[in-house]
């Protein structure tokens, strides 16, 4: 069998950094949004001491499917509210 290839879109993947979320935003609802531009991997919000969303969550998908949430999702609003998505900076 061949190698596996490391830069193939299909199998890498991307950690996506969101933001301006609302303080009632939940990881299913995450999973919910983002599950419409490809599979979602993991989720986890940012949450305070009262475990309200301080506004901030990262997305795990497949690189062509973040790819595509990168290039949508400031189009289709979340709990009324324009987030921001971006490719996660690196700790």
């Amino acid at each position: 069998p061949a190698p596996p290839v490391l830069d193939d879109p299909e199998t890498d993947t991307l950690v996506l950094h969101v933001g301006n979320l609302a303080s009632n935003t939940s990881e299913s609802g995450l999973t919910r949004y983002f599950s419409t531009f490809g599979q979602v991997l993991a989720v986890e919000v940012e949450t305070d001491d009262e475990g309200l969303c301080t506004g901030e969550a990262y997305v795990e998908m497949p690189a062509a499917a973040a790819r595509k949430a990168i290039a949508q999702a400031g189009s289709r609003p979340l709990g009324g509210r324009r987030i921001s998505v971006a490719i996660a900076e690196a700790d």
